[in-house]
């Protein structure tokens, strides 16, 4: 093969170097020339020597695929060649990506803070929504497939060779290649479906989405990837995943609920798109629930807490804050934004100060817009029902059992969906 110059379908490209820059599975990547236009670009050339035999239909189904997703944060496909002026050599043209990819982002660091990781992660979120509205689902969405920008502001997700267009509107599920996976995605990215039924859907994406967020925002896979392969395959099946909060102090908790949430076993428990996940991760909207509580009641709040958070976007404060935050700036800012003050009600309300003024600022807030905000009480077990403190209104009340908090939680569903309606408007 004369790997000098090769001829494609709108331009030639001249390779600056004989070797590859690095290797793929399949495929060798130059650093090339396109003879047109002058810009360095990278070539993708198909490896027959080491070809399975299916890859080269893969490699071609990459290039079908690319051409028909437009998206600014789906790597574009500049150009392809093959035939007799380039011998054997089948090969495509994306341009240079000058930051690496987003492995490259824990070289020098533990893990990846939050307000660094999420403009990047929207924008690969924004890129599998794209491809599964346009009815293809990835399959190999890894670290090395996610390429930057060389300021690392523009993130890319490459090679849809992996990829399988479903049935939107039938069945959002369609069967792989019979078989072992045989190295066609990193198998410490697969969700558990792929690797236990060698299926997949769109929520396989949000599953691997997850996994690269987790790596991201944690410093770490969440199971040991050192481990034999059916090891990773039954902590995956059977939710036996690291805690993300163990391995990161820091990771705070609608992040830890948020990615725990992405890499549920049961595809349906997973977000419904990527957007949504990383709406879990860092809310760009504001709160849906605020839960005003006493300090006897502590534990039943942290209970509703945990029956809400994973439909809801709830601030509970000890949830929520940390050490050396400015708790009360914070907590005003968190109320003035929520659709709903949930306020826990036992015995001693009226002894909690601060539940007062919260109270106090959810009413008139309520009082000054009706429709923009909520004040609900829920009667904890053995509250006085009849004489509700700070003015309350029994009729909206809602009953909680201890234990029972989500059924309290359902109380609230249409409530809370109602404002939300009423918040985005017609």
């Amino acid at each position: 093969m004369d790997l000098t110059t090769l001829e494609g379908q709108q331009s030639s490209y001249r390779l600056t170097a004989a070797e590859p820059a690095f290797f793929g599975r399949v495929c060798m990547f130059f650093h090339a020339i396109d003879m047109n236009s002058g810009r360095g670009v990278l070539l993708k050339v198909f490896r027959p020597e080491l070809a399975e035999p299916d890859s080269l239909e893969r490699f071609y189904r990459e290039i079908d695929t690319v051409r028909h997703l437009q998206h600014p944060n789906i790597l574009p496909l500049l150009d392809y060649g093959h035939g007799k002026t380039n011998g054997d050599v089948h090969f495509l043209v994306v341009p240079y990506c000058g930051g690496g990819n987003a492995r490259n982002l824990l070289a020098a660091r533990s893990f990846v803070p939050l307000a660094a990781a999420m403009p990047l992660l929207r924008q690969i979120a924004a890129a599998i929504d794209y491809a599964h509205s346009q009815g293809v689902i990835h399959g190999d969405i890894k670290p090395e497939n996610i390429l930057l920008s060389e300021d690392h502001a523009t993130a890319l997700l490459a090679d849809y060779g992996m990829g399988r267009n479903f049935d939107i509107v039938v069945g959002l599920q369609v069967t792989i290649s019979p078989g072992v996976w045989k190295g066609g995605g990193t198998a410490a990215y697969l969700s558990p479906e792929q690797l236990s039924a060698n299926r997949q859907s769109p929520r396989t994406d949000i599953y691997s989405f997850g996994l690269v967020a987790y790596e991201l925002l944690v410093g770490r896979l969440p199971f040991d990837v050192g481990a034999p392969l059916y090891q990773q395959l039954t902590a995956r099946v059977m939710g036996a995943l690291l805690d993300p909060k163990e391995a990161n102090p820091t990771i705070e908790e609608p992040v830890r609920i948020g990615l725990l949430r992405a890499l549920e076993a049961d595809p349906s428990r997973r977000p419904p798109t990527a957007s949504e996940l990383c709406e879990q991760l860092a809310p760009t909207k504001k709160w849906d629930i605020f839960l005003a509580y006493a300090s006897k009641d502590r534990v039943a709040a942290e209970a509703l807490f945990e029956a809400l958070a994973p439909n809801y976007r709830v601030f509970l404060d000890q949830r929520c804050l940390l050490p050396g935050d400015d708790w009360d700036a914070t907590l005003a800012k968190a109320q003035r934004e929520a659709l709903v003050t949930v306020v826990l009600v036992s015995e001693n309300t009226e002894a909690a100060y601060y539940q007062r003024e919260e109270v106090a600022s959810a009413i008139q807030m309520a009082r000054e817009d009706a429709n923009a905000h909520r004040v609900v009480p829920v009667l904890i077990a053995g509250a006085a029902a009849g004489s509700l403190p700070y003015g309350l209104r029994l009729k909206q009340a809602i009953a909680m059992e201890i234990g029972r908090e989500p059924q309290a939680a359902a109380a609230l569903d249409s409530l809370v969906r109602e404002l939300k309606a009423r918040r985005r408007g017609p």
